[in-house]
């Protein structure tokens, strides 16, 4: 009899690797902007890959396997084999062994209590707070379980939370992931030694030359129908629009304008939207004429002129 669990979300785009071998922790800690040592007092880290000049390459999450002494890397499908033929040109004489794993599945719940039933251990969120659990469970221990193919939660969750994510808000060996609020989202620890990009980040850090900040943008549809009309209308054009359930999840490698007035202050990132509601991701440059709480006047998307809009950052 099939089992039903609509509060759990199976995600399928994290993939999981393992990296096993008496060199593995060194061998992370230079090239991961966490330390990755905290894995053995912490359940789980988010971290990212860089290039040289301190560019984002991955993003993804990592954790201490006690039974084999591994660790287990959780990361975008969309950038899994990518990922492991980089991990193996870094690799040269260490004493590694890099592998996809295809027999486990990335669970994700709300609340801990939804997970307690798989008898795994239940890892929290690193991110952010108000976010929730993952729990890894082998694929044959829930072959007749259904569980919600709605992400749109999750991504509420994470826009309301200012949560970027590697594979739907950055782009390959451009983005800088300060600028999209990786530390505030514990995924670099600026007392760590040496790794790949690392004397930009540092250097980013000590300057206070980050130029740019993560906010979420919530508009009332329902007070904006001309908005909505024309949002419906852009956003259906593109190729990268996914339907889930009554919401439409939307990212683009070419972001849409944020504009205050007829100066281009941003971006938008992620967005989720329906007939009665919007909200968005967005990434805007810091500068002292542009007062922050100030930004739900004159505020258009691209030329689309909104109002009513809520700002959080």
């Amino acid at each position: 009899m099939t089992k039903i669990f609509p509060q759990i979300h199976n995600l399928k785009n994290l993939q999981v690797i393992e990296i096993f071998g008496a060199d593995s922790f060194k061998f992370l800690q230079g090239l991961v902007t966490n330390d990755i040592n905290k894995i053995l007092n912490e359940e789980i880290i988010y971290t990212a890959m860089l290039t040289g000049n301190g560019r984002f390459l991955y993003d993804f999450f990592l954790k201490y396997n006690q039974q084999n002494n591994s660790i287990n890397l959780l990361c975008s499908q969309k950038y899994r084999d990518d990922l492991i033929k980089k991990l193996n040109f870094f690799r040269l004489k260490s004493a590694v062994k890099i592998s996809a794993v295809e027999n486990i599945s990335v669970l994700y719940a709300f609340e801990k209590k939804d997970l307690e039933q798989f008898n795994q251990k239940i890892l929290k969120d690193p991110r952010h707070i108000a976010m929730g659990f993952f729990c890894l469970v082998e694929n044959q221990q829930i072959h007749d379980f259904t569980f919600t193919k709605d992400l749109s939660s999750y991504h509420f969750l994470r826009i309301k939370n200012l949560v970027c994510q590697g594979e739907y808000d950055l782009v390959s060996e451009k983005s800088f992931i300060q600028e999209f609020a990786f530390d505030q989202l514990n995924a670099i620890d600026y007392n760590k030694g040496c790794y790949v990009g690392q004397e930009i980040i540092a250097r980013s850090y000590h300057r206070g030359e980050i130029r740019k900040k993560i906010i979420n943008l919530n508009i009332d549809l329902t007070k904006n129908s001309h908005f909505r009309e024309q949002l419906f209308s852009l956003v259906k054009n593109n190729d990268l629009l996914l339907k889930n359930h009554n919401y439409y999840f939307f990212n683009s490698q070419e972001s849409l304008k944020i504009m205050h007035r007829d100066l281009e202050i941003g971006q938008l990132l992620s967005l989720i939207f329906n007939d009665q509601q919007f909200y968005c991701l967005g990434q805007i440059k810091i500068s002292e004429n542009l007062q922050l709480e100030n930004l739900n006047n004159d505020l258009k998307i691209e030329q689309i002129n909104i109002s009513c809009a809520k700002i959080n950052f």
